[in-house]
């Protein structure tokens, strides 16, 4: 233990001077030696001060701070009044520009004048790396990662930089840019700040870069695993004594986690069992993966580009149950740094060893939830409800119900990156965006922040249909929690009256696979959810006491919607032991409903224990597994994407298509060698034609099976 103590001791104000994010990451590298954690290494960065960088930009560029000054001085005097946002004044923009070049030009052949920036040591250190073949990660260090402002995103990393002088001044020069960059200032004047009075920190940082080869590999093992791990996230425990830890990982460079780059990522919510505190109840998100990002050599230079993942990879968890344990565990560790405060942590995976290459404090802004009752609404002698519109939920603001008067109070936008340039403060109470965007993207982490609402409306054209006719009598009503956007008729009602204090729902996106079930087509549509699941449903989630509350759970276990599960895994265990065949699609069919059921039983019993385990006021922890329960009996509809995911409404669609292979089987006198295209018939405009695409098969059946 005294060896870690000496190993810890760190000079905090030295260390800063290389900004908050080298900071974190020296200590971290520290932290992990002296406690001898096994699997988990953090690469040293080696840095350039923020003092040295400025003052080499006065001595060669002066120019720079002059025209810095006089933006702050416009800033001082700006008023807003005609709607512009001040980054976005063409002044403004011309000013920043100038300053942009000025940079590009004093880091542009720096190597050949002077050299003062790079230690000796650092100079080694980039040898090391360049002997090796390895390349480098150069980080912002700058005005970031700090307990009041993450500035997500704001600043630029450059991956894939040769370790050589030149070649990282030069991506030095782009991080020193991107500090003066509208992004950079947006996100820091959003959080509250002048960034135009603060001493300017321009401080740089670099890593060895945790890769795969350039123009990338087939090796599966070769390829990285990237992740974001927010050891806790706040909106979905609002301060109480439970933790809910979230994972979004995928295959090659990180950018493909972070930024809306279309790289599917899969996604994990880990907690402490309730009914078994030594084990974690994960609910893991499996998505197909067909490409990641890697580095590719282009006439640019070094770019990331999609790739096609390998085969093997794309329809496997991207995080075993092992990794998840061990990331876990990690997460607790490293929060360490933030006096156990919730940390939003970035990693790279490759040949079994975690990376921690970032980490930050996760900014919050305090719950205030509010939800819209229907039933208080329905006591309105007219209904208020002139229109409506189902949404997606991205990030929950502070759970409040929004009473808007103006359409120009939405800030509307086709991707939450674009909303991000767009958005002012001082103007927009609601942002909307028309595309998917990955959980922890940094747009994601920065309107979390920030306290701000967000919701995906697919269908662009319904959304402006609907904002055209807002008005202060007409308001757009957003429920937050239920993620429904409401045209409300302020003639039939006060909207205040039907506002009710509270959680309704949990916050959290509840998406997760079957990982043990297979993919099986269902035939036939899904059931309508009957009226009285609907009813149990909500009576669990409105539940004031623990005795309240067992007793709807346990009336909902002994419901036939779900004791029939059990019945349909019988019947289809008796045509297995009793087919003289093997029958995979019907195999396949029993592991899915072994499976569903599975979960569905631990579902229940994790509500129990969180019933029986919650503090008197808390709500967020009940409501969390209430929400699991909901996707496992009710579900909707499968995302794109998204493997190996089904809940009851898929009971009898499943059984179905099983007994469709059995009667398939059954007119045979062999095993069925073409069983696997019996459910393409169901693409068939009419019942005749599929039954003669089955006859079809049927009748090719012996020629495949006796190879004629």
């Amino acid at each position: 233990m005294q060896e870690a103590r000496e190993e810890l001791k760190l000079d905090e104000g030295e260390l800063l001077k290389y900004g908050p994010k080298h900071a974190n990451l020296v200590k971290q590298h520290h932290f992990v030696k002296s406690l001898g954690i096994q699997g988990v290494e953090v690469p040293l960065p080696f840095g350039i001060e923020s003092n040295a960088i400025v003052a080499f930009l006065r001595d060669t560029k002066p120019a720079i701070f002059e025209t810095w000054n006089i933006i702050s001085q416009q800033f001082d005097n700006y008023d807003g009044k005609d709607g512009t946002p001040f980054l976005e004044l063409s002044t403004v923009k011309k000013l920043l520009a100038e300053i942009d070049q000025e940079i590009k030009d004093a880091f542009m052949g720096l190597n050949q004048k002077r050299n003062d920036l790079i230690s000796p040591e650092m100079t080694e250190w980039m040898e090391s790396i360049d002997r090796e073949g390895n390349y480098l990660m150069v980080r912002s260090s700058g005005d970031e990662d700090q307990q009041n402002s993450a500035n997500a995103g704001g600043n630029i990393s450059k991956a894939y930089v040769l370790p050589l002088k030149e070649c990282f001044l030069l991506a030095v020069g782009d991080v020193v840019c991107s500090y003066f960059s509208a992004n950079s200032l947006a996100n820091r004047i959003n959080a509250g700040r002048n960034p135009f009075v603060q001493n300017l920190n321009l401080a740089v940082t670099a890593q060895e870069l945790i890769g795969e080869p350039i123009g990338g590999t087939s090796h599966a093992d070769h390829i990285p695993i990237s992740l974001v791990l927010f050891t806790c996230e706040p909106l979905y425990v609002g301060g109480e004594s439970f933790r809910v830890m979230r994972l979004s990982a995928s295959y090659g460079h990180g950018e493909g986690v972070v930024g809306n780059k279309g790289i599917a990522c899969d996604t994990a919510l880990i907690l402490i069992s309730e009914t078994h505190p030594g084990k974690l109840y994960v609910l893991y998100d499996n998505q197909d993966k067909p490409e990641r990002l890697a580095p590719i050599d282009s006439k640019e230079g070094i770019v990331l580009e999609k790739l096609r993942n390998p085969r093997e990879l794309r329809k496997r968890p991207v995080l075993t149950p092992e990794l998840l344990a061990r990331l876990y565990h990690w997460g607790i560790v490293g929060e360490k740094f933030f006096d156990s405060k919730p940390a939003d942590m970035e990693i790279v995976i490759k040949n079994n060893t975690i990376f921690p290459v970032q980490e930050r404090p996760i900014n919050r802004k305090p719950l205030l939830p509010t939800f819209l009752d229907l039933k208080k609404a329905g006591l309105f002698l007219n209904s208020p409800i002139d229109a409506q519109i189902t949404a997606e939920m991205l990030v929950p603001g502070n759970a409040s119900v929004l009473n808007i008067s103006s359409e120009g109070h939405v800030l509307e936008a086709q991707t939450l990156a674009e909303a991000e340039e767009l958005f002012d403060i001082k103007k927009h109470q609601l942002v909307i965006t028309h595309n998917i965007e990955p959980v922890n993207s940094h747009p994601v982490v920065n309107f979390s922040g920030l306290g701000i609402p967000c919701l995906i409306v697919m269908k662009e054209n319904v959304v402006k249909d609907l904002l055209v006719q807002v008005s202060p009598e007409r308001p757009l009503v957003v429920c937050m929690q239920t993620a429904m956007i409401y045209l409300w008729n302020s003639s039939s009602g006060n909207v205040d009256a039907a506002i009710t204090e509270g959680f309704a729902v949990h916050p959290a996106k509840i998406q997760f696979s079957l990982l043990k079930g297979k993919k099986v087509e269902g035939q036939g549509l899904p059931p309508q959810v009957p009226e009285d699941i609907k009813a149990l449903l909500l009576n669990i989630r409105a539940a004031k006491t623990e005795e309240a509350a067992l007793n709807v759970i346990k009336e909902l276990k002994q419901n036939s919607w779900v004791t029939n599960i059990k019945q349909r895994k019988i019947e289809l265990q008796r045509v297995l032991e009793g087919s003289q065949f093997p029958l995979k699609g019907i195999n396949n069919a029993y592991e899915t409903l072994d499976s569903l059921d599975a979960q569905i039983q631990d579902a229940f019993k994790e509500i129990k224990g969180a019933w029986k385990n919650k503090r008197h006021d808390e709500r967020l922890r009940p409501l969390f597994h209430a929400k699991v329960l909901e996707a496992l009996l009710v579900g909707n509809a499968v995302p794109e994407g998204t493997l190996c995911r089904y809940s009851l409404i898929d009971l009898e669609p499943v059984y179905a298509a099983a007994m469709e292979l059995v009667s398939y089987q059954k007119a045979l006198s062999h095993a069925a060698t073409l069983a696997k295209f019996v459910p393409l018939g169901r693409q068939a405009l009419t019942e005749d034609i599929q039954q003669q695409w089955i006859s079809f098969l049927k009748e090719l059946e012996p020629c495949v099976f006796n190879k004629e």
